[in-house]
């Protein structure tokens, strides 16, 4: 294969978020099929570790970190991108598209667009102006048939565009050591309800705080809710009575509370595709999720997302009803079966021959 560069610096972002899993998983299953070699990574200065420190390839790191990378990019300073025959990036964030050589950018959702108010007005802005620049690219990836249309609606050729699905088989074996600790400190005991992700509004907490609070009036032997995730912004709701926050978890820990739980409780307002909610079928882990989801389509009891009482009468029926998880749990085992970072990898290495070919 043709040399080329991947935009990365989502990995070395104070909240690497879903994108920085997605690449984590993605660049571990190229070094395994020995693609790394033939690629290199483009990041700002990191704050400690290099990200992916096994990577056999080449890195092209700005001097600088975080935020001052990105300002100095938001300025006009280009990749470099000497002696590659391709460039990949994998969030807005980054430089420029170069000029010269073939471009590819994968965009993981336009909520932005969708849901606006989810957003500060800052944060929205610079998202339109970096999709102005990125929809030039020669291909456009979306890890949803979801956000290819949408993709399209925003001005994209449709003969641009490819649809590569995300992996399930990322999360390392669980920290049971680690993850009994910390729920030994937060005081949980036996079975509980899990949701994920980074505080912030669209991930929808304050709608499923309120259905936990039903739910809690209406069961007989309530379970405790573990919310895991960094803060993020728009302010910090109160938790409800019965609930915990674990803040930023290891890997390992998160992997440890999810394979716990009794269900993990996912009901963003929108997502480009949805990794929590594969990564809870892929450990056997019933599911109860937002409809509007796009990995909604591999299993799960899925809900409106703004109803709450549905969210809470979905919570009651997976705490309670034995025969409903164990359906949840085999289906979606099934599903997901096919949805591996190997594959996923095969895919782009077959994107970046046609980019370059």
């Amino acid at each position: 294969m043709k040399r080329g560069a991947l935009q990365v610096d989502q990995l070395v972002r104070p909240v690497p978020g879903g994108i920085g899993t997605f690449v984590s998983a993605l660049l571990a299953s190229l070094a395994e099929l020995g693609a790394d070699e033939s690629l290199s990574l483009l990041h700002s200065k990191p704050a400690g570790e290099r990200p992916f420190p096994g990577w056999r390839g080449g890195r092209h790191e700005l001097p600088v970190g975080q935020p001052w990378a990105q300002l100095l990019w938001d300025a006009g300073v280009p990749a470099r991108t000497d002696g590659l025959a391709f460039y990949h990036s994998f969030s807005f964030g980054g430089p420029n598209l170069p000029k010269g050589i073939a471009t590819a950018v994968t965009i993981h959702d336009l909520l932005f667009q969708s849901e606006p108010e989810a957003f500060t007005g800052h944060g929205r802005r610079w998202h339109e102006r970096k999709l102005v620049a990125r929809r030039n690219a020669d291909l456009v990836v979306a890890d949803s048939p979801e956000v290819a249309a949408e993709i399209e609606a925003a001005g994209v050729d449709r003969s641009r565009i490819r649809v590569i699905v995300p992996g399930a088989d990322h999360l390392p074996p669980a920290d049971r050591e680690g993850t009994a600790s910390l729920l030994a400190r937060l005081g949980v005991e036996g079975m509980y309800l899990l949701s994920v992700g980074t505080k912030e509004p669209r991930k929808n907490l304050g709608r499923v705080f309120s259905a936990y609070r039903s739910y809690r009036a209406r069961a007989f032997d309530p379970l405790p809710l573990v919310v895991a995730g960094p803060a993020g912004w728009g302010g910090q709701l109160p938790l409800p009575a019965g609930a915990v926050a674990t803040g930023f978890v290891p890997a390992g820990v998160l992997a440890g509370l999810l394979v716990g739980s009794a269900a993990l409780v996912y009901a963003p307002l929108r997502e480009g595709f949805g990794l929590p909610a594969v990564e809870a079928l892929r450990a056997a882990v019933p599911l109860v999720v937002a409809r509007t989801v796009p990995a909604a389509r591999y299993g799960g009891l899925a809900v409106e997302p703004t109803d709450e009482e549905e969210i809470a009468e979905a919570m009651l029926r997976v705490g309670e009803d034995e025969r409903l998880r164990s359906e949840l749990v085999t289906h979606g085992l099934l599903a997901v079966g096919e949805l591996t970072w190997a594959a996923t990898a095969k895919g782009y290495l077959e994107l970046w021959q046609e980019l370059a070919g």
